[in-house]
């Protein structure tokens, strides 16, 4: 589970999954549990460019999933799934990074957290069609991203012989779409003729 952040983003928020550790029911964590502690950590070609970095102070938002964000804010954001929101500083997320690595441990609870990808779209489109290029695809490849004017975006790839997930390889002369929401995460594919 990862998800696509633009490099300098602010006030980004990832969710989390709380379980307990020995039932493993769906549980909750608030700022003052035992031991509860969030690090970020910045990598670069699969490598950490600095040590982790705490996440401080840690402070208890309340569940309404559409506080403000301010850093090192928690949030119950559906306490029968044990899902949770951490308002992340703005520091993680600064150029010059690939991923970001962040962890939330505290004792008595397992936490699942995904990474973050730091790339825009514009970028991923070139690193998609210079690997296509490599791979010795046949047909050109093509990118354009697409503001739908309602805060998402579309990145087009077309034409194309790529496999989507679910999708036949589409023929050349096609176009796959992947609409892209604010947040960078993929909320939708098209395949079109």
């Amino acid at each position: 589970m990862s998800r696509r952040v633009t490099p300098d983003s602010t006030d980004e928020s990832l969710a989390f999954f709380v379980y307990d550790a020995i039932t493993g029911d769906p549980a909750t964590i608030t700022a003052s549990a035992t031991n509860l502690a969030a690090t970020y950590q910045r990598y670069a070609s699969g490598r950490p460019l600095a040590a982790a970095v705490a996440i401080t102070p840690l402070s208890d938002l309340g569940s309404a999933e559409q506080v403000t964000h301010v850093d090192g804010g928690l949030i119950v954001a559906d306490a029968a799934t044990g899902e949770h929101r951490l308002d992340v500083p703005d520091a993680a997320f600064a150029a010059g990074a690939e991923a970001v690595r962040v962890r939330v441990t505290a004792d008595g609870y397992r936490v699942v957290l995904g990474g973050v990808t730091l790339s825009s779209l514009e970028a991923d489109a070139a690193a998609a069609r210079v690997a296509a290029e490599a791979a010795g695809e046949n047909a050109q490849l093509h990118t354009r991203v697409v503001n739908n004017g309602d805060g998402t975006k579309w990145l087009q790839v077309y034409p194309t012989s790529v496999a989507v997930e679910g999708v036949d390889p589409a023929p050349a002369g096609w176009t796959i779409r992947f609409k892209i929401n604010a947040k960078g995460e993929q909320v939708g594919v098209e395949v079109a003729a």
